[in-house]
């Protein structure tokens, strides 16, 4: 993770091989170590998990920007709904 204005790392930590990023990036973000209360997190679409979500929001007290893709669709569609139709976030 990373200061998005100054690019300085806030954390890091090794993920032991492909498919394990998205469980370190949530174990990262519970560490008491990692301070992200009142910041926005935003991480590529891997992380577009209610997991992740959870954590930041509920566990963590930050906000939160997670693409979300066409797969799963459902998640796709019921965020089409949650999201204001003039947003500039989706086509």
């Amino acid at each position: 993770m990373a200061d998005t204005e100054t690019g300085i790392p806030v954390a890091l930590a090794p993920a032991p091989g492909k498919g394990h990023e998205m469980k370190k990036a949530q174990e990262l973000l519970r560490a008491p170590h990692v301070h992200v209360e009142g910041m926005v997190v935003s991480a590529d679409a891997l992380h577009g998990q209610r997991e992740t979500a959870h954590i930041l929001a509920q566990e963590r007290g930050a906000d939160y920007v997670l693409p979300v893709k066409g797969n799963p669709p459902t998640l796709q569609d019921l965020t089409r709904f949650a999201v204001p139709k003039d947003t500039p976030f989706l086509p």
